[in-house]
Formats: structure tokens, C-alpha cells, sequence
């Protein structure tokens, strides 16, 4: 159960990538602490979900307010790191 991180590693194991090349997109601060405690390369948190909080106190590496906005914040989080991602 999120927080903890065994459904992403799953994920990503599944996958066969590193959690440092994927990243998670949500709506909570309980997705922000899952991507977190998987050590994903970043989370970005979709501004019209259910959060109390705002969520631009969420700790996200990005907050997006509409799903056509997601390739650039992707981008982004990528970006910021080492890691490159190619988006095709």
C-alpha cells in the first residue's frame, strides 16, 4: 500500500528500467512520499486531484494542470538530473 514503494519497483522492474528513469504522475501527497521512497527519478502531481493540501506544498518536481502539459514537465524532471530522457 503506498507509501511504500514495492508496487513501483514492481513497475519497474516489469518494465526493465532503473526507478531512476521513471517517474510518477499523481494527484496526493501519498503518491509524492511512494515516488520518493522508490527513488524515482521524480513525481509530478496533476493540480485537480483530491489533496487537502495544496499541491504546490506537495514537494512535487512539477505540478501540471492539464495532461497536455505532461511531456514538458517530464522534460523538466528530467532536465534537472543527469539522467536523460529521449521523449519519442
Amino acid at each position: 500500500k503506498k507509501p511504500h514503494p514495492a508496487m513501483l519497483h514492481r513497475v519497474t522492474e516489469a518494465l526493465g528500467i532503473a526507478p531512476s528513469s521513471a517517474i510518477m504522475v499523481g494527484d496526493s501527497l501519498v503518491d509524492v512520499k511512494a515516488a520518493r521512497a522508490a527513488n524515482l527519478a521524480g513525481v509530478i502531481v496533476v493540480s485537480h486531484g483530491y489533496s487537502v493540501t495544496p499541491v504546490t506544498e506537495l514537494g512535487a518536481d512539477a505540478v501540471i494542470k492539464a495532461f497536455d502539459e505532461l511531456p514538458a514537465a517530464i522534460a523538466g524532471v528530467f532536465a534537472r538530473d543527469t539522467h536523460r530522457l529521449t521523449l519519442t
